[in-house]
């Protein structure tokens, strides 16, 4: 793997051009749709409200949230979570409403030194008993340290 982690031969063999439209104005990206999200170069300008169409698929989607995917300390993608246009008119209008009204929070630039819990290990939700609660909070407490470090 190069810099970009894969992604050029990525996108070369499973991606298509997207159609980017906000606010009356187009643009084309490279992406990959998944069935949640489409998966975009770091440096895509994509943001929540934004409509997906796809070049070749026409598949439309609606992002509703914007979340960076961090290795090593670098953005190596931005993954826009999606909904289908069937799924958006399937919801109710007031939660339409409801959604369209949400923060934007857009991490792309951003310098960070640490990531927290980037492994994913860490669910204190799960646990069962007392032994898998003192297990999470030990990982917890190691990731407090190696932040504070």
């Amino acid at each position: 793997m190069g810099d970009d982690y894969g992604m050029r031969d990525f996108m070369r063999t499973l991606g298509e051009p997207f159609e980017i439209s906000r606010d009356g104005q187009t643009h084309i990206a490279d992406g990959f749709a998944g069935k949640t999200y489409v998966t975009f170069y770091p440096d895509t300008d994509v943001s929540y409200g934004d409509s997906l169409t796809g070049t070749v698929s026409r598949r439309v989607f609606h992002v509703i949230g914007v979340k960076p995917t961090m290795h090593d300390r670098k953005i190596t993608n931005v993954q826009a979570l999606v909904e289908t246009e069937h799924a958006r008119r399937m919801r109710p209008e007031s939660e339409q409403r409801q959604q369209l009204n949400r923060p934007i929070v857009d991490q792309r630039g951003q310098q960070v030194t640490y990531q927290y819990n980037a492994a994913g290990d860490i669910n204190i939700g799960a646990v069962q008993n007392r032994t898998e609660l003192v297990g999470e909070l030990r990982k917890l407490k190691g990731e407090i340290e190696q932040a504070t470090a």
